[in-house]
């Protein structure tokens, strides 16, 4: 998990909606105000992963393309908000 916030917000938000997907099942979140590609790069790297075997998935266009022209090979793909 990537996400521009505070992770007090991540965390709270988790604990009161009902989402399919909970804090645990994530390997490794980053949950700060740095770009998301170079999150992204520095959980590859932790994992030992190839930028390639990744899939960004964002509601922001913006991010999407930052991400996009950021990191080659990786596959991004814009979720409707």
């Amino acid at each position: 998990m990537v996400s521009k916030n505070n992770d007090v917000d991540v965390r709270e938000l988790f604990d009161k909606v009902k989402m399919p997907l909970k804090l645990e099942d994530f390997t490794i979140r980053k949950v700060n105000w740095k770009d998301k590609a170079t999150n992204i790069k520095e959980i590859a790297n932790v994992l030992n992963l190839g930028v390639d075997s990744f899939v960004f998935v964002d509601d922001n266009i913006f991010e999407v393309e930052q991400v996009r022209h950021g990191i080659n090979g990786i596959s991004c793909y814009q979720f409707p908000a």
